[in-house]
């Protein structure tokens, strides 16, 4: 069932998409001005990469690309979260500074 979808478009038209989607990725990490707009900016240029992974695995009959994809995946949503977790922790530090100063002033 799969295999009909991917089939049916070409394989550049999938190329272009992920183009464009590593290039949305790049200039969101380039342009970003917050940690977390950054790291969602990384993770788009990652899933442009696992697309055409998971054409070409397509495309050549082999699912071991595929596999690649999952893993791929799984350790960037677990890279995200820990920066998630990261940059929260360090904005709580400096809401609380501020708070505190706001009090002695």
């Amino acid at each position: 069932m799969m295999t009909g979808i991917l089939t049916s478009v070409q394989l550049g038209h999938y190329g272009i998409l992920a183009a464009v989607l590593f290039c949305i990725g790049l200039s969101g990490s380039f342009l970003g001005k917050r940690d977390i707009s950054r790291l969602m900016s990384l993770m788009l240029m990652l899933n442009a990469v696992c697309l055409l992974l998971a054409v070409f695995s397509v495309q050549h009959s082999d699912a071991a690309g595929q596999a690649m994809v999952v893993l791929i995946m799984l350790t960037g949503v677990i890279e995200l979260a820990a920066g998630f977790i990261i940059i929260t922790k360090a904005g709580e530090g400096k809401e609380e500074e501020s708070a505190e100063n706001n009090l002695h002033s």
